[in-house]
C-alpha cells in the first residue's frame, strides 16, 4: 500500500563495482533503503565492472525486497576506451583499478537525467538523502566535500597549494552542467596530453580539471573515517591544513555526533580496518553489521585483515595516548608518509 507521507523528489543514486566491490554497494543501498522509506523514487543505477550473474541476483533481490528500482549497466568497453588513453590503474584488495574511472562517463550512460547523486561502493547512507541531493550546486557541474589528505600532497599532483583538494566518492552532478562544459572530454584530454597517472586517479583528475567548477558540499554530506581520529584544530594540524581551503570550525562535525548528523559514512582510509572486515575497529562496525546481517550476503563470514605496521601505530595511538600525543604521533607520520612515498 502506498506510504501517503511519502516525498514526491525524484532521486537518482549512481553506484559503480566490479565483482569485489558488490557486496559493499549492496550493504550501502540497503542502508539507503532503510533511511528512506518516506521517499517516494529512489532509482537506484549500478554501473557494472565485471559484477558476477550471482552477485548481480543478489542485488535485484535488494530491490524486490524494498519494493525499489535497481538498474545493472555493463561499462566494461566504455571503461575499455579509458583505459586505451594510457589512464593509470589503481589496485586495491577489492578492486581491478579500472572501475573508479565509472563516474567519469556518467552523461554519456545517463543522457536523459539531469542530477545523479554518485556514491562510493564504501559508504553508508546513514539518514534522508534529500538534503544532499538538493543541495545549490551554484551552476556548477559538480560538488565535492573536503578531503583531509595532507596538504602537501598538492605539490606532487601539481595543484596550486591555495585550490581546495576534494574527496570524490559522494559526488553530487547537474548532468546538464557537466554535458554543457565537456567535463568527460577535459578530462580525456587531460589524461592524453597533459598526465596520465596520477596515486588517486578519479580523485586527483577531478581536483585538477574540475577543482574550480565544484561547490563545496558539507562535512555531513561525506563524513570520513579520518575524523573519529581527530578533533578539528588536531586534524589541521596533522594534514597541515590551511586556513580558508578546508572546513571551518564552525562547520566541524564531531565524531560523537556523526551517528545523529552524518547523511554519508565513508568508509575511506584503513585506520581501524574498514568494517566489512571481521576485526575491524571502526567506530561504525556494529551500524555496519546490521545493515550487513540483512543483507543476501549475511551467511558469508567476514574475512580478516591484517593491519599494517603504521595503521597499528595510528590505532594504539588513537585508543590509549592523550589526545596531543595522539595529534603529535599523526603530525609526524603523515609528515613522513608524505616524503617517503611522494618526496614532498
Amino acid at each position: 500500500m502506498n506510504n501517503p507521507n511519502k516525498q514526491n523528489s525524484q532521486v537518482n543514486i549512481v553506484y559503480a563495482a566490479n565483482d569485489g566491490y558488490s557486496v559493499l554497494a549492496g550493504v550501502s543501498i540497503i542502508s539507503l533503503f532503510e533511511n528512506n522509506s518516506e521517499v517516494r523514487n529512489i532509482d537506484v543505477y549500478i554501473l557494472s565492472d565485471g559484477i558476477s550473474d550471482s552477485n548481480q541476483t543478489k542485488l535485484l533481490q535488494i530491490a524486490k525486497k524494498y519494493d525499489r528500482t535497481i538498474s545493472i549497466i555493463d561499462i566494461s568497453k566504455e571503461l575499455e576506451n579509458i583505459m586505451g588513453t594510457g589512464a593509470s590503474s589503481y589496485v586495491n584488495s577489492l578492486d581491478n583499478g579500472h572501475t573508479i574511472y565509472s563516474r567519469f562517463i556518467i552523461g554519456k550512460i545517463f543522457p536523459t537525467l539531469s542530477r545523479i547523486l554518485y556514491l562510493d561502493c564504501d559508504t553508508l547512507v546513514n539518514s534522508n538523502i534529500l538534503t544532499l541531493y538538493n543541495r545549490d550546486l551554484k551552476e556548477n557541474p559538480i560538488g565535492l566535500a573536503y578531503d583531509c589528505n595532507h596538504d602537501n600532497y598538492k605539490q606532487y599532483i601539481n595543484l596550486p597549494q591555495n585550490n581546495h583538494y576534494f574527496n570524490s566518492g559522494v559526488m553530487l552532478t547537474d548532468l546538464n552542467k557537466w554535458r554543457e562544459r565537456n567535463c568527460y572530454e577535459r578530462i580525456i584530454d587531460h589524461i592524453t596530453n597533459i598526465r596520465s597517472s596520477y596515486p588517486l586517479p578519479d580523485q586527483d583528475l577531478l581536483n585538477i580539471v574540475l577543482g574550480n567548477e565544484c561547490t563545496p558540499l558539507n562535512m555531513c554530506d561525506n563524513y570520513l573515517s579520518q575524523y573519529f581520529l581527530y578533533n578539528y584544530h588536531d586534524n589541521i594540524f596533522v594534514y597541515n591544513k590551511k586556513p580558508g581551503i578546508y572546513w571551518k570550525e564552525q562547520e566541524w562535525l564531531a565524531s560523537d555526533k556523526a551517528l545523529k548528523e552524518a547523511i554519508i559514512i565513508h568508509f575511506c582510509g584503513n585506520t581501524f580496518i574498514r568494517p566489512w572486515y571481521k576485526n575491524s575497529k571502526h567506530p561504525m562496525k556494529e551500524t555496519y553489521n546490521r545493515y550487513y546481517s540483512i543483507s543476501p550476503w549475511n551467511n558469508i563470514v567476514q574475512e580478516k585483515r591484517k593491519m599494517s605496521i603504521e595503521y597499528r601505530i595510528q590505532y594504539i595511538s588513537y585508543r590509549f595516548f592523550p589526545r596531543f600525543l595522539n595529534a603529535y604521533i599523526g603530525h609526524i607520520m603523515q609528515r613522513a608518509f608524505m616524503k617517503l612515498r611522494y618526496g614532498v
